[in-house]
């Protein structure tokens, strides 16, 4: 028999109508078709279960995925093995489709809701084990299982940025696909910028992003100081140092594990790097971020 429980629902403001917390189980060997009313973004938290949009191959629900249904579609749950039972437990963020609609029609009412247009009508996301995303997925879940008097505000607030990094993620992955151009005349920074904020994890160098780009180290590099003002490997830096205090501040992650995910290949350069941009380490960052005197840390 097919049961959900509803563990609660708190009403949001537009473009957004609630977000609840579910778990759902299933006999063994049993499907079960639900048809979608409500555009909605369903966070999976826990799962043991397979699920397929209409006539596609079923394929199993994972943990830390996300499921994106914005339309009007039926899709089906079931057990990924006939002998035993199926369950999963997820968040599910639905939206307002007055605003849905709006969005659609490039009138949104808001900035967020101006990002719902971004979105697929449905699918499966799978965020990457080291990203940003799967460290919010991740909070989440902590939150979920703290119980503490502000764990449902935080987790609304960390369910609506997850929606926002993802937005993010299939954006920059939509330009990665997208050619660049290839007459120098059209190469525009924002070209140069989309290689530094995918792949900042990478040991990328000027000569790597030129080369990338079919044009000279010093075109490269004259093009991108003449529209921004600034150069590509400082802009590069700045981004490392943006995330690696992100990551600091927003996940558990060691040092080490920070270092790599920001594109350092030692642990010391990382450092050295890192001390130089926020005036302390790493770790005394991570301890007290505040510090007026140097500009690269955050202020109160």
């Amino acid at each position: 028999m097919f049961e959900a429980a509803l563990t609660y629902l708190d009403r949001l403001p537009e473009p957004f109508l609630f977000l609840e917390e579910r778990r759902v189980a299933l006999k063994a060997g049993e499907e079960r078709a639900v048809t979608n009313h409500f555009p909605k973004v369903v966070f999976v938290l826990e799962s043991r279960i397979s699920h397929r949009f209409d006539q596609e191959k079923p394929r199993p629900l994972k943990a830390g995925q996300i499921l994106l249904n914005m339309g009007e579609t039926e899709h089906f749950y079931s057990t990924p093995q006939a002998q035993l039972p199926g369950y999963f437990h997820v968040l599910r963020l639905t939206f307002s489709p007055r605003s849905l609609k709006a969005a659609r029609q490039t009138e949104p009412e808001n900035q967020l809701s101006s990002t719902l247009s971004l979105l697929p009508s449905y699918g499966v996301f799978t965020p990457h084990g080291s990203s940003i995303l799967a460290y919010l997925m991740f909070e989440m879940q902590i939150e979920l299982k703290q119980q503490r008097l502000d764990s449902r505000l935080r987790v609304a607030a960390l369910s609506q940025l997850v929606l926002l990094e993802l937005v993010r993620s299939l954006e920059n992955k939509l330009k990665t696909q997208t050619p660049l151009h290839q007459d120098p005349q059209h190469l525009s920074c924002r070209d140069i910028q989309t290689i530094l904020e995918t792949q900042l994890d990478q040991p990328l160098t000027l000569g790597g992003i030129a080369q990338r780009l079919n044009r000279s180290e010093e075109h490269l590099a004259r093009i991108y100081r003449k529209q921004t003002g600034s150069s590509i490997m400082d802009e590069l830096r700045r981004l490392r140092m943006e995330r690696a205090k992100y990551l600091l501040l927003c996940s558990k992650l060691s040092i080490s594990a920070i270092a790599q995910q920001c594109g350092f290949q030692t642990l010391a350069h990382f450092s050295r790097a890192f001390h130089s941009h926020c005036g302390r380490s790493p770790v005394k960052f991570r301890l007290k971020p505040l510090d007026p005197k140097f500009p690269g840390s955050l202020k109160p």
